[in-house]
């Protein structure tokens, strides 16, 4: 962003193809190589970038990857049932990755689809995705809820599978 804003477009796309051949998958680089190609970098709009960076989102090899990364960056901008409609499309290819449950719950928090949650909570019960029997996603939904026993209680469960479970420490305070 410096080489782009003081207009040091040569200095910006030297470190761009360094980084990039270090790590080739690094979508955020990516982003910022096409915004380099773009006729005046550092005026790109706010709307070409989102369109730079979807493209370049869609553009992911792996599905799962692909979709939750869309997820991801739709929830970041808010735009939360677009972000829903991705990770529901990674949870149906990977319902047993960490990662895709955590983004998919957190989207149906966000936008208070309790009946999606309770179902990702289910899911990852069964699953013991959490490795604490699902209580960790049980307390963000009873916190989301309001119900603070409750989610303490489910605290105190994970707490008891897992001592050292730093989210359960944060989550009670």
């Amino acid at each position: 962003n410096t080489y782009i804003n003081e207009k040091d477009l040569e200095q910006a796309q030297i470190l761009v193809d360094k980084f990039l051949r270090g790590s080739p998958d690094n979508v955020q680089v990516k982003v910022y190589k096409r915004i380099l190609s773009e006729s005046d970098p550092a005026n790109i709009s706010p709307e070409r970038q989102a369109e730079i960076t979807e493209s370049v989102l869609q553009e992911i090899s792996d599905d799962v990857q692909r979709f939750t990364a869309l997820g991801e960056y739709y929830q970041s901008l808010e735009a939360v049932e677009k972000a829903i409609t991705e990770l529901k499309k990674a949870y149906e290819l990977a319902p047993d990755d960490r990662m895709v449950v955590d983004s998919l719950f957190r989207a149906a928090l966000s936008s208070q689809d309790y009946d999606l949650a309770e179902k990702i909570f289910e899911d990852a019960r069964k699953r013991n995705i959490d490795d604490c029997e699902g209580n960790s996603f049980a307390a963000k939904l009873y916190l989301a809820k309001q119900d603070y026993q409750n989610a303490l209680s489910r605290l105190d469960e994970c707490i008891k599978a897992i001592p050292l479970y730093p989210q359960a420490y944060i989550l009670r305070s």
